[in-house]
């Protein structure tokens, strides 16, 4: 698993500025779609936790809970975050 795109076996030996350019070549032929889907994700999570603050306004929960759902959506967002890296960059690299 990797965790930046500078630790894949292509970039191994290439400069900074070499990684940085292959990485943007890639992205520019592959990565409408990879793009389209970070910004779904970005609003998504950012309206649930919008609706969540709401509906705890409301509902009252617990102190437990308010505190799990900011985290929850941020590992969520992490974790989209490493199958994108893993997978799509990875293949348009």
């Amino acid at each position: 698993m990797y965790i930046k795109p500078a630790q894949y076996p292509e970039m191994q030996g290439l400069s900074s500025s070499e990684q940085k350019h292959l990485l943007k070549i890639s992205l520019n032929s592959h990565g409408k779609a990879i793009q389209f889907r970070f910004y779904v994700v970005l609003v998504t999570v950012l309206l649930v936790g919008g609706v969540m603050g709401a509906i705890d306004g409301v509902l009252n929960f617990s102190q437990q809970v308010s505190f799990c759902i900011p985290i929850a959506l941020g590992v969520i967002f992490y974790i989209y975050l490493l199958w994108e890296i893993n997978g799509a960059i990875h293949a348009a690299v």
